[in-house]
């Protein structure tokens, strides 16, 4: 992907060529995406045992992933809660990185996770 100073500078090429109004357009909604702190962070909800291991793999190989709490089943051992979502995302975001974490039915609810359903 881009870095921020190349989008810039390429958004700021295309508003200035006659005819490039949408690419202009287009890579401007892409800073004001990035400014307002959107990460495009992922939270894989499947079963497990159907590739998640090798999906999540190759995302995180091809995009700019951290898995959460550096494990692709983060939130496995307990402490699945919005606020600690939150954090990982935060964390992730600090490093120039989007969060990436899978979750399974197993890891909602109970003593140790505040999180019943994956809404």
């Amino acid at each position: 992907g881009l870095d921020d100073a190349e989008l810039a500078r390429r958004a700021e090429k295309a508003r200035l060529r006659p005819g490039y109004g949408d690419l202009a357009e287009a890579l401007a909604t892409e800073q004001a995406s990035r400014s307002a702190g959107s990460t495009g962070s992922v939270a894989l909800w499947a079963l497990g045992r159907c590739a998640t291991g090798t999906f999540a793999d190759s995302l995180k190989a091809a995009g700019n992933f951290s898995y959460c709490r550096g494990r692709k089943e983060g939130f496995a051992l307990g402490g699945l809660s919005a606020a600690a979502l939150r954090a990982c995302v935060g964390k992730a975001k600090r490093r120039s990185k989007a969060a990436l974490t899978h979750i399974k039915p197993q890891h909602l609810g109970g003593p140790l996770a505040s999180l019943s359903t994956p809404a």
